[in-house]
């Protein structure tokens, strides 16, 4: 007992304040586990792993991509198969891996961040309680933000602190998360093309090369990717053949759910048009106009009054997120338009702006976090049948660096000489985007205990 309160004393405010948030949020996402009221979802998911245990082929007895994320869950399962004999409880068993992913990731986004204060608390709160259309349970979109977060993480240690093993981590994860989502491919061609461009740069300009674009580091993920490469090709030869994948490949690629709406707008429009559409049902034309005219405008008042330019971006982002929490949580809608996670795109929005308006500018949070957040998002959005609900997951990740753009900012204001009543003004406006993105965690919880309207132990429990 002596040696924790020992420890105690030695960890900062900042640190308690954080072990004591995310036990909170940690204790919370178990009482949800045991909460009914998801969608159907949530069995199918289960559904595919079991599938492949019980001898269907990979690809080869149904083929939708979505089942290619039930080589991370086919070990979890398999597990629980053998210990209990049957699936009796495994929707509770799959909430709990869950939460202990949300959990994981969650503290690793922390420590990644915490030399940024509290606004590292945020950003690891906001994602642990975060799940895609408030379905608690491992599935493609779920497990795909937790390793993209991880493996952002994990360049941004590797550009602080070189070393090989966590490149060789970096490759583990990219492989898992392109199994998740297999726009990931794009994500590691663009690392290959890079390390070709610094390989040629420097040999020809006899420049140094960024560390993780050198050539050990670049084997080294080929190292990580080859034992998840190993295990997928294990599971899609255990029940089928060569012969029988490649007569398959036509219907694989033929998904008529997903690539209907895109066939008839264009796959380059798709994704514009179904942003916009299901942003205004959600929130409104005028907000997503009023916050549109305050982002851009920051970027032409700043020159003129940095301080205004604050005013103006925090304050639009304010009164759009007040706007949409109001009409997700008082005047209902339809499936398209209740999803509290489109709080999210308001704050990731705004990231962009507070960037412009800091003075350091943190280029690595910039490329790491909003610009994979942007690109994520507008990804998914081509990719997903479920549009702005699916988007959110790069939002998400957006989110996270302009919170921490925010705090930046508060920070250099409270350094400023001169702290006349427009510099207080303005802290108070930048301060209130910080609320709202603490507001995003706290809407999530209040939208979640709609669950308990539907609340059945039985179902959960009996799987």
């Amino acid at each position: 007992m002596q040696m924790i309160i020992q420890k105690l004393k030695l960890m900062s405010k900042t640190d308690i304040a954080a072990a004591v948030l995310m036990g909170l949020a940690f204790i919370y996402l178990i009482f949800v586990s045991f909460c009914d009221g998801t969608i159907s979802d949530e069995a199918f998911y289960i559904t595919i792993p079991v599938r492949l245990i019980n001898g269907d082929g990979l690809f080869t007895d149904e083929w939708h991509l979505s089942q290619l994320s039930a080589v991370l869950t086919y070990i979890p399962v398999k597990l629980f198969i053998m210990i209990t004999g049957g699936t009796k409880g495994i929707i509770l068993y799959m909430r709990l891996l869950f939460t202990l992913m949300q959990t994981l990731a969650g503290t690793v986004l922390y420590k990644t961040l915490r030399k940024y204060g509290f606004t590292a608390i945020i950003a690891s709160i906001t994602f642990m309680l975060f799940s895609v259309i408030a379905l608690n349970t491992l599935s493609y979109n779920t497990m795909g933000v937790a390793l993209l977060i991880l493996l952002i993480c994990t360049a941004y240690s590797v550009s602080e602190k070189p070393s090989l093993i966590k490149m060789f981590l970096s490759g583990s994860l990219i492989a898992m998360f392109i199994l998740c989502q297999p726009v990931g491919l794009v994500l590691y061609a663009a690392y290959f093309a890079a390390v070709c461009i610094f390989f040629g740069l420097g040999k020809a300009k006899n420049r140094a090369i960024p560390y993780p674009f050198t050539l050990k580091p670049f084997i080294m993920t080929i190292a990580g990717i080859l034992p998840v490469l190993i295990f997928f090709l294990y599971l899609l030869l255990k029940n089928s053949d060569i012969g029988t994948i490649i007569r398959c490949i036509p219907g694989i690629l033929s998904d008529v759910e997903h690539m209907v709406i895109a066939e008839n707008l264009g796959i380059k429009t798709f994704s514009i048009i179904q942003f916009f559409s299901d942003m205004t049902m959600a929130a409104g034309l005028i907000p997503l106009i009023l916050l549109a005219v305050c982002i851009i405008s920051g970027f032409f008042i700043k020159k003129i009054n940095r301080n205004a330019a604050l005013i103006i971006t925090s304050a639009g982002t304010a009164v759009f997120a007040v706007i949409l929490l109001y009409r997700l949580l008082f005047t209902g809608g339809t499936t398209e338009t209740d999803d509290i996670n489109f709080l999210l795109f308001p704050l990731a929005a705004a990231g962009i702006s507070f960037y412009a308006l800091s003075e350091k500018k943190n280029k690595k949070i910039l490329i790491l976090f909003w610009c994979t957040g942007v690109a994520y998002a507008v990804f998914m959005t081509i990719s997903s049948n479920l549009g702005l609900h699916a988007s959110v997951n790069g939002y998400l990740i957006a989110a996270v660096a302009s919170v921490i753009f925010a705090g930046e900012i508060l920070k250099e204001l409270n350094a400023a000489k001169t702290k006349d009543m427009l510099n207080k003004i303005t802290r108070a406006a930048v301060i209130s985007f910080t609320v709202i993105s603490s507001f995003v965690a706290v809407g999530i919880i209040t939208s979640t205990f709609i669950a308990l309207n539907d609340y059945n132990y039985i179902r959960i429990t009996e799987g």
